[in-house]
């Protein structure tokens, strides 16, 4: 990976053909925060964080064995898919195509960022103030606090509350022990007992 600068990202994201979805968020960066950028496709054998106030480029896919976690107003743009074990995101994800989890998806950017993607497949995917749009959710959606949408079926997924996602997790059985344990971990420091 590289450091580049907020111009070369504009022109990455433009020729890749992601400019009018993640272009705006470049801007934030602007002599501020560190856009790094990877001209391939990223693999990780174990869990990856992405630093608060960081950007990543991705031209490819990004493969994470663990959980992939994006800290507080951090972008993270992958022109390929997204292939994880869990996802927590704190700030911005734009991915052009899938984002795929054995276990769940959390979104969570007090109401500052957006998750756009192409389709959302994973045992389950919490809003909880981060907008959220993709093609197809190919999972159980818990809308919490902001709009979740898909584009294929115009379809706005009804507000649920933090004990909906718990009795869910708690009853699932698909989902792996560690999974199950990092999404009660995410829910009951939300205020739920």
């Amino acid at each position: 990976m590289t450091s580049i600068r907020s111009d070369e990202a504009r022109a990455l994201l433009e020729r890749s053909g992601m400019a009018a979805e993640a272009a705006h968020l470049i801007d934030e960066f602007d002599g501020v925060g560190e856009i790094s950028f990877s001209p391939e496709s990223q693999s990780f054998p174990s869990d990856y964080s992405l630093d608060d106030a960081k950007c990543l480029i991705v031209s490819g896919d990004l493969i994470v064995t663990g959980m992939l976690e994006t800290g507080d107003a951090s972008v993270l743009i992958v022109t390929g898919k997204v292939t994880c074990e869990s996802m927590f995101a704190r700030g911005a994800v734009v991915v052009q195509g899938a984002v795929e989890a054995n276990g769940f998806v959390w979104v969570s950017s007090g109401n500052d960022y957006s998750f756009l993607v192409d389709v959302v497949r994973s045992r389950v995917f919490v809003e909880h103030g981060t907008a959220s749009s993709a093609t197809r959710f190919q999972t159980r959606v818990f809308r919490l606090m902001n709009d979740v949408f898909e584009t294929s079926t115009k379809r706005h997924f009804e507000k649920v509350s933090l004990a909906d996602v718990e009795a869910f997790v708690r009853a699932d059985e698909g989902m792996s022990p560690a999974n199950v344990q990092r999404l009660l971990k995410l829910v009951l420091s939300q205020g739920v007992g």
